[in-house]
């Protein structure tokens, strides 16, 4: 067979990618320099071609002149790829899906493409749940453009298998694959499910180097649990020795970690000074504002547990804020989130702490008070009910005139009341 013989079934399309990759019986077979007017006129269906597509597009890609036709055929190819064969040359295809998805974000054209991946992820898993080279690829774009809520939709999905046949997923993107749905999470202020994700790659076995995407989803983890817990979280003892080898390497953040489990907003400060221009190429600047909050709103939630009421420029010290309008703009944040329970006097700048009282917002907890009150309004009705059914018994009758003929029912409480005093 040669190189352009049309893809009829799985057999003639493993023998075309084993000799394009050097190992088919026949020997090596060159993949033909394709010029856009000669693609174009060889016209070949997307259908009977994928496979070659990939390799001829792959190709193409370093083209710069012809880039604008390259991106043309790969979104089609993306759109109107054969299911049935294209999966045995998937990690090809995932290195020209990638390199499509870099020049989209390039370009600023992102968005317009995001169903078109989302739709190829779901193609190219050969059944539910599997993990496919695509799926990172379609996480980076909904980052790039901050769509999280598409991104989740398909992070619901629960991974049962990956797509390892014939090497066609490898490690990276696996790890990718979890590292970016970690950041969608943290989008989406999702932060327990972000925490798994990031432990998902600490998880995963390793060699005697080091992986970077292994380094950055700890150093997510660190902010995200300082967020959500105030500490870092516990993690699986598997991941003891891939630990002990990125912490050294996590410098600004064991200072970060140190300084908000002191409790200590100066020395805070001075940690995020200090790691400012690493926190910033690893694109955590945002997540550290977040922590300095979580650190502010956790003195301020212990301040309630001490005072029943301060003055903003009280409060403001304490807390380690510049000044009482910082104070109040935190406060008026915490009271809307329901994070304390507590009333600001504008007159005279105090704050007055009371108890957190439970919030009935949400749709569970109307119902579960709903299910309260008639309950309540049941058991009520039964005891009137036993009641009155008591009061006409012949024995309930017969001891209550008992009492009152022997003059019980009228004893004076003076002798009590005297034996009581003495």
């Amino acid at each position: 067979m040669d190189f352009f013989s049309p893809i009829v079934d799985e057999r003639a399309a493993r023998e075309l990618i084993r000799m394009v990759e050097g190992e088919g019986q026949r020997g090596p077979i060159q993949i033909p320099t394709m010029t856009p007017a000669a693609l174009t006129s060889r016209n070949l269906d997307f259908a009977s071609y994928s496979i070659q597509y990939v390799y001829l597009l792959a190709q193409m890609a370093e083209d710069e002149v012809n880039r604008v036709f390259w991106a043309t055929k790969t979104s089609e190819l993306l759109q109107k790829f054969n299911s049935a064969f294209i999966h045995l040359a998937a990690r090809m295809f995932g290195i020209l899906a990638n390199k499509y998805a870099d020049y989209l974000i390039a370009e600023n054209k992102a968005m317009s493409e995001l169903k078109t991946f989302a739709l190829a992820v779901q193609r190219l898993q050969r059944a539910p749940g599997q993990l496919t080279p695509l799926h990172p690829i379609f996480l980076k774009l909904c980052l790039k453009t901050h769509h999280y809520n598409y991104a989740a939709e398909l992070l619901q999905e629960p991974i049962t298998s990956i797509m390892a046949e014939d090497r066609q997923m490898d490690v990276l993107g696996v790890l990718l694959f979890f590292y970016y749905g970690g950041l969608v999470h943290v989008g989406l202020k999702a932060f327990d499910a972000a925490i798994q994700c990031f432990s998902a790659v600490l998880c995963a076995p390793t060699e005697k180097s080091i992986s970077a995407v292994a380094v950055a989803a700890y150093q997510k983890l660190i902010l995200v649990s300082l967020i959500k817990y105030g500490e870092i979280v516990p993690l699986p003892k598997v991941t003891a020795n891939t630990l002990r080898n990125i912490r050294v390497l996590c410098q600004p953040y064991n200072e970060l970690v140190s300084a908000f489990t002191a409790g200590s907003v100066p020395a805070f400060d001075r940690a995020v000074e200090r790691g400012r221009a690493q926190l910033e190429a690893h694109h955590s600047l945002g997540l550290v504002s977040q922590c300095r909050r979580a650190l502010l709103s956790s003195k301020i939630q212990q301040l309630t547990k001490v005072y029943l009421t301060l003055s903003l420029t009280d409060l403001a010290k304490r807390v380690g804020l510049p000044g009482p309008a910082e104070a109040l703009e935190l406060l008026l944040v915490m009271i809307a989130d329901g994070s304390i329970n507590a009333q600001i006097d504008q007159h005279t700048d105090l704050v007055s702490f009371g108890q957190a009282g439970e919030q009935f917002e949400t749709v569970e907890t109307l119902a579960a008070l709903d299910a309260k009150i008639t309950n309540s309004a049941k058991l009520y009705e039964r005891i009137r009910s036993l009641d009155s059914e008591l009061r006409v018994t012949r024995a309930y009758v017969s001891k209550a005139n008992n009492l009152d003929t022997s003059g019980v029912a009228g004893l004076s409480l003076t002798g009590e009341t005297a034996d009581m005093m003495e």
